[in-house]
């Protein structure tokens, strides 16, 4: 997982022409991590804590070791996320590089 975060986080640098054609296989990782993310534990819960939306908690007599515990499970997740979410920020970079076109020839610029 970590290789994979720096690789993906290096991808992220690399100027968008070489991003470009990795879009079909950034798409397909895309997909499977959405997939993989959907069956974890409580990922809607820390992403709603993220987005600082008020989770309404299912059980008011939990003690603290439980809440604790359960912060606990919930942060070893937390490096997936954000790898889904860089992968999904490459593929919009590669979007929008086709949505904008290629930059205007010096021709261009002068006239």
């Amino acid at each position: 997982g970590s290789l994979l975060c720096q690789i993906m986080y290096s991808v992220l640098l690399l100027p968008l022409d070489t991003v470009q054609p990795l879009l079909s296989h950034l798409l397909s990782l895309l997909e499977h991590f959405n997939d993989f993310n959907s069956l974890l534990p409580e990922t809607v819960l820390l992403e709603e804590q993220e987005l600082g939306v008020e989770v309404q908690k299912t059980s008011s007599d939990k003690n603290e070791e439980n809440l604790g515990k359960q912060q606990e499970e919930e942060c070893r997740w937390v490096w997936i996320l954000d790898l889904e979410r860089s992968v999904a920020l490459a593929v919009g970079r590669c979007l929008g590089g086709m949505l904008q076109g290629l930059p205007p020839s010096l021709h261009e610029k002068m006239s």
